[in-house]
Order: structure tokens, then C-alpha cells, then sequence
């Protein structure tokens, strides 16, 4: 999708979310350099971070884990999406436990 490709995608969130947030509408009204820094940090975490939780190294897990959640708690403040936050919270704090 073009809007990946030119970091923009998250300043689509306000129209393609079923039940946006306000912060979604924050991100709309941004400075196209602050959207691009959101979507290039998404990207960084979901498709660089990510991985790093299969590494056999646990204190690198738990930090991962961490940083997981974090971005987990950044989506749930752009789209209400019902109980899959919490589900997916709930994986990244069980990864914690460990």
C-alpha cells in the first residue's frame, strides 16, 4: 500500500478505524514529519522488536515484552477495537512472567 510506503498509513487511522479515539484524530490534524515518525516507530516495533521475543535470552524477552505492551497501549488509544487489546496485553504480560 502506497500509504506504508510514504510512512503516512497512521495518519489514515481516523477514517479506516471503525470507532476511532481522539488521539486518532491528533494524529490526523499532525505535522505529516510526526506522522511519518509514528509509522516508521510502528513499523520498527512490529517488524524489528517483534522477532526478539523467540530469542532464548529471557531479559531480552522481558524487554521486548515491555516495549510490546507499551505499543500495545499506544493502539488501544487510536481505535476502540473491544476485547482484542486485552487480549493481546495479556499475551505481552505473560511473556513477563517468565
Amino acid at each position: 500500500c502506497d500509504s506504508w510506503r510514504d510512512l503516512t498509513a497512521l495518519r489514515d487511522s481516523y477514517q479506516l478505524e471503525a470507532f476511532p479515539m481522539p488521539a486518532a484524530w491528533l494524529l490526523w490534524m499532525a505535522p505529516p514529519s510526526a506522522i511519518r515518525a509514528w509509522t516508521s516507530l510502528k513499523l520498527y516495533l512490529e517488524l524489528a522488536v517483534s522477532p526478539l521475543l523467540v530469542l532464548p535470552w529471557p531479559s531480552l524477552a522481558a524487554l521486548v515484552a515491555s516495549i510490546q505492551f507499551l505499543a500495545i497501549v499506544a493502539d488501544a488509544a487510536l481505535a476502540n477495537r473491544g476485547g482484542t487489546v486485552l487480549c493481546m496485553a495479556a499475551l505481552a504480560l505473560l511473556i513477563l512472567d517468565d
